[in-house]
């Protein structure tokens, strides 16, 4: 898991095969490989190949932690990527209780997502 990112970036410049192979392996590990410290070093484009993958292996709920714990490391950078990265996100999926409690009660994501927000609370009605 600790070099997996690593191999995604290799497999870049090397071969189209091993950067299949390592994004798979990320995809099917993704719970486990955003807690690295590699983690926080993708970059967006790859964070928005993974969080948009139909055949990710993660919660919904997992999924935003990670991205905003990847905003949160960069956030002076990374915060004008949020609302590009959240509507990748299927809040509608998530519990409602984390929903209201970690999506709804976070007022950076109230300012630049409040039509999301809005859209899942109807939906989850």
């Amino acid at each position: 898991v600790q070099n997996c990112l690593e191999m995604v970036n290799v497999g870049n410049m090397l071969s189209p095969d091993l950067e299949k192979e390592a994004l798979s392996f990320v995809i099917n590990e993704f719970s486990a490989v955003s807690k690295t410290p590699e983690f926080f070093y993708v970059t967006k484009d790859q964070l928005i190949t993974l969080i948009s993958s139909d055949d990710l292996s993660a919660s919904e709920e997992t999924v935003y932690k990670s991205v905003m714990t990847w905003i949160n490391h960069d956030k002076r950078r990374r915060k004008k990527l949020m609302r590009q990265l959240m509507e990748l996100l299927r809040f509608p999926f998530m519990d409602r209780l984390f929903f209201l409690k970690n999506v709804q009660g976070n007022e950076a994501i109230r300012k630049c997502c409040q039509d999301l927000v809005t859209e899942t609370l109807t939906y989850q009605a």
